[in-house]
């Protein structure tokens, strides 16, 4: 039996496509989720403060 190479190419195989890279923020974007952050923390501290405050009140009103 013959088998005829003389013409034969190998397929090409395609390389995988890299896996898409995340978007970036942009530097406002940045800003806004630093702000964001820092209010968070600021009523992380203040929050309990003015919910003990009102508890107290209330049970200062109604013994």
């Amino acid at each position: 039996m013959f088998l005829n190479t003389d013409n034969f190419r190998p397929p090409r195989w395609e390389d995988p496509r890299p896996e898409p890279k995340p978007p970036i923020l942009t530097k406002r974007q940045e800003k806004v989720m630093v702000l964001v952050i820092l209010v968070n923390l600021l009523l992380m501290l203040v929050a309990p403060i003015g919910g003990a405050s009102i508890l107290s009140a209330l049970a200062y009103f109604f013994p």
